[in-house]
């Protein structure tokens, strides 16, 4: 099984094998990488990065207190260097996924086993989906563990094998990235190094000063990942509150039956993993078919290589295995795997020298060098590993075109862009998944144009507001809620266009067509005698004043209780927002029972624009709880500015609230 060839790098013919799984693992990789899967909250590491270049400040950590902050470096140098586009994270990544193949290569040679098993685990991880698109395609820091977990347990075989500290030092700071990345990776490299402390204490080298070399490699993984180290001891630990804030991720206090289902659950992920499964429910059904070929040639090749070959792979696994469970539930298809993906790798190299093996015996037991025996276990070795690139393919169906179209409109939006403000629509209705807001937003945040995600009241609001050209970023539904006030023409580019034909895209307000108001602003004179049901005339601060309102009806607990409150422009109003409020509430337990909070207006028609001695009909709805007990409760209205949360004067009253009549609750 092992062969005493050159070491990687050293010899020709392992070169060019180099060379080659590398060209072959890019072009394998290249398809969709900047469009699958959907761009979202990756990209907000981009922004983190663009602020670091800007000068906003120089941080210990990444976007998340327990990350290291060298991948958000390494972009803001790109972006000093000149790179302007936001996906400059997926390049990064998709560069660090294509060089985890020559690194698994690599690896299994240095580990002693021969060409063809380090061929068949590159081949391995060449063609796993999830690490194509995960660990090729995703770019955030997270992504880049399979990358640094294979590097460091190259350079660790490699200190093994020739004996030589220099190794087992470049091992350390590839340990520590890997950590960086995200702390999952301490599983990993704290049973990486546990074999390698107990290989090195017999070495000529490494073993004369044990264990100091492995202590001071110990060190060296610390010292790289001292920043979040720092940062932590100065901020009280934030890593731990962000990770327990993060119930997915952190399993506050695990009982026994818990850490017993996460891990089934761990190891139906695991063979998800390795076999290329992207879809799918996590019951023991996924396993029947070819995913129980891959489990049994995962099992049976862990074992081989441990009693053959080398007990690093199953040292990296079974931590995570055994240890994970107990802190995390977080499992299930794809995006779950950007955490235990590093394994692949190490399952690859077990399935690898297992499958050589076979090759190697078959061989063995025939004297001609091509034999129907070999065949017999290279075609189906070779399906398995093509196998995968089938479910990927069909991944790649469903969201090629979409996530094209919309990086191209993104593009070309930010190139057509006159200066006007741009307002996008934060719809769950988009087409486009979890790349909406997140993509456009980025691309015009790098642009330097201005911006805001708003719900389509909003942004009607804001064409009130800042009159002027602008352009708006919605969907049909909510184009046409605009176009009841404001005259809008689609973007004319191809991007956009076939954008539109998805249902989402690029509209631009017409600003020589004065906006409609809305229905529910009245003038003083348009007023009905029965309007409001229920006068008041009570000022707040200096421009506003509540006419009256239309008492609710009788409404039950778990209902929504609903009125209208009449306001009128009694002057002009200081620039801000102005917040509306009204509270159910109870006086004999002095609390607030039912609330609705919302600007002013309707959010459409904000107080700043309105006119001397407009009327708006405002609309108040107020969920009330399940429990709530039958009675007659009264009702408290005020105004207060956003963000600020000073409420408007409200005059003879201490809390700047107007008491309305009490509203019955029934049984």
């Amino acid at each position: 099984m092992t062969d005493q060839s050159p070491a990687p790098g050293r010899g020709n013919r392992d070169t060019l094998l180099l060379l080659l799984v590398t060209a072959v693992a890019l072009a394998v990789r290249l398809p969709c990488w900047e469009t699958v899967p959907a761009v979202g909250d990756e990209i907000n590491q981009a922004i983190y990065a663009l602020r670091i270049t800007q000068g906003h400040g120089y941080p210990l950590i990444g976007n998340d207190a327990y990350a290291g902050p060298v991948f958000f470096y390494l972009l803001a140098l790109l972006f000093r260097l000149g790179v302007s586009d936001p996906m400059a994270g997926r390049a990064v990544v998709l560069i660090a996924g294509t060089l985890t193949v020559p690194l698994t290569y690599a690896w299994v040679r240095r580990l002693g086993a021969n060409r063809v098993a380090s061929l068949i685990a590159a081949a391995l991880v060449t063609t796993n989906p999830h690490l194509i698109l995960l660990n090729s395609h995703k770019g955030g820091t997270t992504y880049l563990l399979p990358f640094f977990t294979t590097l460091s347990l190259w350079a660790l075989s490699e200190a093994v094998a020739s004996d030589r500290p220099g190794w087992l030092i470049a091992s350390a700071v590839s340990a520590g990235l890997a950590i960086q990345s995200n702390p999952v990776a301490t599983l990993a490299v704290a049973g990486s190094w546990i074999w390698v402390a107990v290989r090195v204490r017999y070495s000529p080298q490494l073993g004369r000063h044990w264990p100091l070399w492995p202590l001071l490699a110990g060190l060296c993984v610390l010292l790289v990942y001292s920043p979040v180290i720092v940062y932590n001891l100065q901020f009280g630990l934030d890593s731990l509150d962000v990770l327990q804030e993060r119930s997915y991720l952190w399993e506050a206090s695990p009982t026994l039956l818990t850490v017993l289902n996460n891990e089934r659950r761990l190891a139906l992920q695991l063979v998800r993993q390795t076999g290329g499964v992207l879809a799918g429910d996590e019951t023991l059904r996924m396993l029947v078919g070819v995913p129980l070929l891959y489990l049994a040639w995962m099992s049976a090749g862990l074992v081989f290589t441990t009693r053959r070959i080398s007990a690093l792979p199953i040292c990296v696994i079974a931590p995570a295995l055994f240890l994970l469970p107990y802190f995390s539930s977080h499992y299930g298809t794809v995006a779950p795997v950007r955490f235990t993906s590093l394994l692949t790798p190490a399952f690859s190299v077990g399935m690898g020298c297992l499958a050589a093996a076979g090759l190697e015996r078959a061989g063995g037991a025939c004297q001609s060098t091509v034999s129907w025996k070999i065949g017999l276990i290279l075609i189906p070795v070779a399906l398995l590993v093509v196998y995968p690139l089938l479910p990927l393919s069909r991944y790649y169906e469903e969201g090629r075109a979409k996530g094209r179209v919309l990086l191209d409109l993104c593009r070309e939006m930010v190139a057509g862009n006159q200066g006007e403000p741009v307002y996008i629509s934060g719809t769950s209705r988009s087409p486009y998944r979890n790349s909406i807001p997140y993509l456009p937003q980025t691309y015009l945040i790098f642009a330097g144009i201005y911006q805001e995600v708003l719900p389509v009241q909003q942004i009607i609001g804001r064409l009130f507001e800042r009159p002027g050209r602008a352009a708006l970023l919605v969907d049909d539904r909510d184009a046409a809620t605009i176009r009841e006030v404001a005259s809008i023409t689609p973007w004319p580019s191809a991007a956009n266009r076939d954008s539109l034909e998805l249902g989402y895209g690029l509209y631009i307000l017409d600003a020589d067509v004065p906006l409609t108001k809305p229905a529910f602003v009245l003038s003083a004179g348009e007023l009905p005698d029965s309007v409001p049901g229920v006068p008041v005339g009570v000022p707040l601060g200096s421009g506003l004043e509540l006419v009256g309102y239309d008492p609710p009806d009788i409404v039950a607990a778990g209902e929504a209780l609903e009125l209208v409150l009449y306001w009128r422009s009694t002057g002009s109003v200081a620039p801000g927002t102005y917040v509306g409020f009204v509270h159910l509430y109870d006086p004999a337990a002095a609390s607030i029972v039912a609330q609705d909070d919302h600007i002013l207006g309707r959010q459409q028609y904000p107080a700043t624009v309105w006119e001397l001695d407009e009327v708006v009909a405002d609309h108040a709805v107020l969920q009330l709880p399940p429990d709530v007990a039958p009675g007659r409760y009264p009702l408290q209205v005020g105004v207060y500015t956003w963000p600020d949360l000073v409420r408007l004067q409200v005059a003879g009253h201490p809390d700047d609230v107007i008491e309305l009549e009490p509203t019955s609750v029934a049984q």
